[in-house]
């Protein structure tokens, strides 16, 4: 019976041992198949560098044409602004009167924001005054309660004594 359970031990610890050493080597290969997928991603994107710097030199080298490109898009550019500040003039010029009135309707609308806002002042420190005097008041009359009371404790204290 010892040697049955013995061996049993045994048989377990090495199918153990094996599923172990399964499982370690799919591990292994899954590290080293990412390493490999990782260095193959890496050698083509280099590769591919390469080729767009070696394409970009290839058309540096041709200045001429690379100059006359540069002269044409700067010419290009220049007329472009020249368009844009024209049609600004030239817009400023049908839409004066336009402009006007909305300029004026802009002052007059931050001159009314201005008035809203002093006058919100002023109502909200006649606000806070009126609660302050409230106040004042309530204080006032509890402290005359407080007083009238003490003071009635105090005779009934001293009629109740004599």
């Amino acid at each position: 019976q010892c040697f049955l359970t013995w061996y049993e031990n045994v048989k377990e610890t090495i199918e153990h041992n094996l599923k172990l050493r399964k499982a370690l080597f799919k591990w292994t290969n899954q590290g080293l198949s990412h390493a490999f997928e990782t260095w193959r991603y890496e050698h083509e994107m280099a590769k591919r560098e390469q080729y767009m710097f070696e394409k970009v030199v290839r058309i540096w080298t041709n200045k001429t044409i690379w100059q006359a490109f540069n002269t044409w898009l700067s010419n290009v550019e220049d007329g472009l602004e020249a368009k844009g500040k024209i049609e600004k003039v030239l817009y400023r010029w049908t839409h004066q009167s336009a402009s006007h009135a909305f300029e004026t309707w802009k002052a007059v609308v931050e001159e009314t924001i201005r008035q809203q806002a002093v006058t919100d002042k002023v109502v909200r420190i006649w606000r806070n005054k009126a609660i302050y005097s409230c106040w004042n008041a309530w204080v006032a009359a509890t402290e005359k309660k407080a007083f009238f009371k003490l003071a009635a404790q105090k005779w009934l204290s001293a009629s109740t004594s004599s």
